[in-house]
């Protein structure tokens, strides 16, 4: 009897064991699969993500090598293959200094750029920048930095950019500068150059050589304070309306000059755009017009001058006239009184005619005089038939 109550008892424990077994095994496999299926979704964001980052490297202008610390090559993109002309054998990309030992015939001097990485692997700097100037005329920019994973170094990524173009782009417009100042050196004229704000950032020798002695670096060369105080606040007026409104500059002003002298100039200025209008630079000249002016001023007092002679001989004209014109009248009447007289002589007469036609004669030539000074004075309109 015993003994059926103990299997009985028995049967029921290990039932209980099978069944919780059951469960946790159940509970184990769902485990499992739910893992499995996390692992599935992060392997898929990692494959994922390694693709964006490999379409990234690919898609970027700049060549890319990825190394760790003792490096080995743990990535690069096609990039840096074609800028070095590298195979793509893989055995020879597996080690930087593989690849080192092909890239350094690039240069004039390997030596230099072997020792450079070296320096880089053996003090490690969080960053680094090299210009690469390679024997084929090609110039790379080099940056490299170090990456962290949980505080831990876990390589470098050193990029490589080709600058060849904007180097001989900047090279050109060196070239292009120097001969604009050499150009501007040769002129006679002061030459300067300001920035779109209107601030100079150029002028030419002409201008230190006549603003200061020859090799006085000392003197102030702002044009603002060699500017006559009275021609000042006008001239600063007028380039800022210029700089503002983006017009063509011209005003006359006094400059004073080494020797303390005032001249008179002529500055002029014209605004250079891009394509989209905007203004880059700004073009000026000094022109000295002293000689100019002073001629003008002689020419202006010589005209007031002569004016002011044929005014007193306009005047002259009509007082002479007058005054010649007044004895006339009597004149002749006196000859008419002498004709009307019955005993003259044969003489007589002839030279009373002679006299008359002397006084038609001078009243002609006093009327004449006092044509000419009425013509001279806007006082007669002549008409042409």
């Amino acid at each position: 009897m015993a003994s059926n109550d103990e299997e009985k008892l028995l049967r029921s424990v290990a039932m209980q064991n099978a069944k919780s077994i059951l469960r946790a095994r159940q509970r184990a496999e769902e485990e499992l699969v739910a893992a499995k299926e996390a692992l599935e979704l992060k392997t898929q964001e990692l494959a994922h993500s390694l693709a964006m980052m490999r379409a990234t490297l690919e898609s970027t202008t700049d060549g890319i090598l990825v190394t760790d610390p003792a490096g080995n090559v743990t990535g690069f993109n096609e990039k840096y293959v074609q800028m070095w002309g590298l195979s793509l054998d893989r055995d020879d990309l597996k080690q930087h200094w593989l690849i080192l030992n092909k890239t350094n015939l690039y240069f004039d001097e390997p030596r230099h750029f072997l020792e450079r990485i070296q320096a880089i692997y053996d003090s490690s700097p969080s960053e680094s920048y090299d210009l690469l100037e390679l024997s084929d005329g090609r110039v790379f920019e080099r940056f490299s930095k170090i990456q962290f994973v949980a505080e831990q170094n876990a390589g470098r990524v050193w990029s490589f950019r080709d600058i060849t173009q904007r180097r001989q782009a900047e090279q050109q417009l060196k070239d292009s500068e120097k001969g604009f100042r050499q150009l501007a050196d040769a002129m006679p004229q002061i030459v300067w150059t300001a920035k779109p704000d209107g601030t100079v950032d150029y002028y030419n020798h002409r201008w230190f050589e006549y603003i200061r002695p020859e090799n006085d670096p000392a003197a102030d060369d702002q044009w603002d304070r060699f500017v006559h105080a009275d021609d000042l606040a006008p001239v600063q007026r007028r380039w800022a309306d210029a700089v503002e409104s983006g017009k063509p500059h011209k005003v006359e002003c006094r400059i004073v000059g080494a020797d303390g002298t005032y001249r008179w100039f002529l500055g002029r200025a014209l605004p250079v755009a891009d394509d989209g209008g905007n203004i880059v630079r700004w073009f000026g000249t000094w022109t000295d017009i002293h000689e100019e002016k002073e001629t003008a001023d002689e020419l202006r007092n010589v005209a007031a001058r002569l004016s002011e002679a044929d005014r007193r001989k306009d005047e002259f004209i009509a007082m002479l006239a007058h005054e010649l014109r007044n004895p006339l009248a009597p004149i002749r009447n006196a000859l008419q009184i002498m004709r009307a007289t019955d005993d003259m002589g044969t003489g007589l007469h002839s030279a009373s005619e002679m006299m008359e036609r002397q006084v038609r004669q001078l009243v002609r030539l006093v009327d004449d005089l006092l044509d000419v000074s009425r013509i001279s004075r806007g006082k007669i309109n002549l008409r042409r038939d």
